[in-house]
């Protein structure tokens, strides 16, 4: 009988434990809960914010407050004010734009406002990237999820998913209003509320939200409806755009049936200055934005796509998705950068945007930029460490990713014996995004997925010129003939372009021409007075040493080099 008895305790026991290894379980399986209420605020060219936070877990977690990365002076600038706790509790501010939680309460409501940072335009402005900050006017409004949105920060490991919700009031009526969450709808004058599941902070930083007097266009292409946006006044029709849109998006479905992407995806063009020239762009979660001058004319649409459009588009596949969750992203952005441009190009000459001889022409300018880069050689290390200080050292991502992946579309397809090539390697790459890779894509990763699926080891390829940083050579199976052209490259004997980054010399060579004439490590950079493009030639610059401007002349190393161009390609189409 005793036996029977704690038999019946010992199975007693298990089935608590069993209980409760149920409930925990179902219980981390819960979301946590977000609601945003934006709410128009025309008095003050702001919008004003109700947060409302339902959590779960038990984890103890801060607010993250939406900022801006100034690169210069290394600092985050708060973008968002008046920031107050509705609900019971308190706000302890840490630092770095971090605000701890105290308090007991399950479900927390706070208020803020989001600014209008742009100036009063009448378009997004031109300078810096001032038009990345949430921009609130009578005619439209177009921010970011990372710069609006107070986002809560656990401090485990553990990878929270989040159903949000949002609501719109005091919006006009006419606006449309669009985002990543789809499109907002009026019900009988009533702005219905939108909705996502399971997203990860990552991905709700990753959101755009944009509405006003917008031109809505709309098409459809693989079950995917393309919701296109414009806003500004261009010297080129909307169904000149919409058409080279579609062309672009038609290119690009073969990957995208290999991409988790929601049935409805946002694009919003926007016009940035009347005539400032500029282009740039940035692609999101389900969506992606695009700014360009309002003086671009149909004869220009080609170098629109060429130079970004095309580029931001292509990301929504081979983007920050990839690498959004490994701490050391910079160490691939040869890769995400690189590969990107590399396969825009491709995507815009099967689009028709651009023809063979435009292809091999932007195909060349990487080559030379990336050849004439005094970065070129930089280990992957180094590279990581100084992205963030130099524009020359975030553009080398750009072009050593561009000859990189060319080399290596040539040494897939010969190793192969031409079974297989570099779209398929990126296939492979997408494919297992979601349940392999989640955002940590590094170079093991890489290397992996190559053996595996393409049955290619690329391992000693990477090793070689991307971490190690040898000069990746121009040849390629893919190449027909090349040929030279004589250039310049200079040693200044010193870090001339992070010093004008940063206006003060840096990196400056004990025994170089430089030192020699006055040059020293610390002086502020005034101007540069003449600079020279020949092998002899002479450079003056102004510097600030000790309160007085000091004018220094010398004579940089120069020599001269035969740069390797692609004169003819065999094939160009994957």
């Amino acid at each position: 009988r005793r036996q029977r008895q704690m038999c019946i305790r010992d199975r007693y026991k298990r089935l608590v434990v069993l209980i409760c290894f149920i409930v925990h379980q179902l219980a981390s399986a819960q979301s946590d809960k977000l609601r945003y209420t934006f709410q128009l605020n025309e008095a003050k060219d702001a919008i004003d914010v109700i947060m409302t936070y339902h959590q779960h877990s038990k984890d103890t977690f801060t607010l993250l407050i939406p900022s801006n990365y100034d690169n210069m002076s290394l600092k985050n600038t708060v973008l968002v004010s008046d920031i107050e706790l509705i609900s019971e509790g308190k706000l302890i501010e840490i630092g770095g734009n971090r605000y701890r939680y105290e308090g007991n309460e399950r479900e927390i409501v706070l208020s803020y406002s989001i600014p209008s940072l742009s100036g009063d335009y009448e378009y997004l402005p031109c300078e810096g990237s001032s038009y990345f900050q949430p921009a609130i006017t009578k005619n439209f409004f177009h921010m970011y999820g990372d710069m609006s949105l107070i986002l809560p920060e656990f401090k485990s490991d553990e990878n929270v998913l989040f159903d949000i919700e949002i609501e719109w009031k005091g919006f006009p009526k006419d606006w449309h209003i669009a985002n990543d969450f789809g499109i907002s709808k009026n019900n009988k004058g009533k702005r219905l509320k939108q909705s996502k599941e399971k997203l990860t902070i990552g991905d709700i930083g990753q959101t755009l939200f944009f509405g006003g007097n917008y031109r809505k266009f709309k098409f459809s292409n693989a079950g995917v409806n393309f919701q296109t946006y414009i806003y500004g006044d261009f010297q080129f029709s909307d169904e000149n755009l919409i058409a080279n849109i579609k062309n672009m998006t038609n290119s690009q479905m073969e990957f995208w049936k290999h991409f988790n992407h929601s049935k409805e995806y946002v694009i919003s063009i926007m016009q940035k200055g009347k005539d400032c020239g500029k282009i740039s762009g940035r692609n999101m979660l389900d969506s992606y934005s695009f700014y360009m001058s309002g003086n671009f004319t149909k004869k220009q649409l080609p170098v629109v796509f060429s130079k970004g459009l095309t580029h931001e588009f292509t990301h929504s596949w081979i983007g920050m998705n990839l690498i959004g969750n490994n701490p050391k992203w910079k160490e691939t952005l040869w890769f995400v950068e690189g590969f990107t441009e590399y396969s825009t190009q491709l995507v815009n000459l099967k689009a028709d945007i651009i023809n063979k001889k435009q292809y091999v022409s932007i195909l060349n300018n990487s080559i030379v930029d990336y050849l004439l880069s005094p970065y070129a050689t930089t280990e992957l290390e180094d590279f990581a460490a100084k992205y963030d200080f130099s524009d020359k050292f975030r553009q080398l991502a750009y072009d050593k990713g561009v000859v990189f992946a060319f080399y290596l579309d040539g040494y897939i397809r010969e190793q192969s014996n031409n079974k297989f090539n570099l779209k398929d390697y990126l296939i492979a790459i997408v494919d297992t995004s979601k349940e392999r890779i989640n955002g940590n894509l590094d170079i093991k990763i890489m290397c992996d997925i190559a053996k595996e699926y393409i049955k290619v080891d690329i391992s000693h390829l990477i090793e070689r010129y991307i971490v190690q940083g040898e000069i990746i050579p121009i040849e390629s199976p893919l190449i027909e003939s090349l040929r030279f052209k004589e250039m310049v490259s200079f040693d200044y004997g010193f870090d001339f372009l992070t010093s004008m980054d940063k206006e003060v010399i840096v990196g400056l060579k004990p025994n170089s021409n430089a030192y020699k004439q006055g040059l020293r490590n610390g002086q502020k950079l005034k101007a540069i007075k003449a600079i020279t493009d020949k092998v002899n030639g002479t450079i003056g610059i102004d510097v600030i040493d000790k309160s007085r401007v000091v004018s220094i002349l010398f004579k940089p190393q120069g020599r001269t080099i035969k740069v390797p161009l692609i004169n003819k390609l065999i094939t160009i189409n994957n």
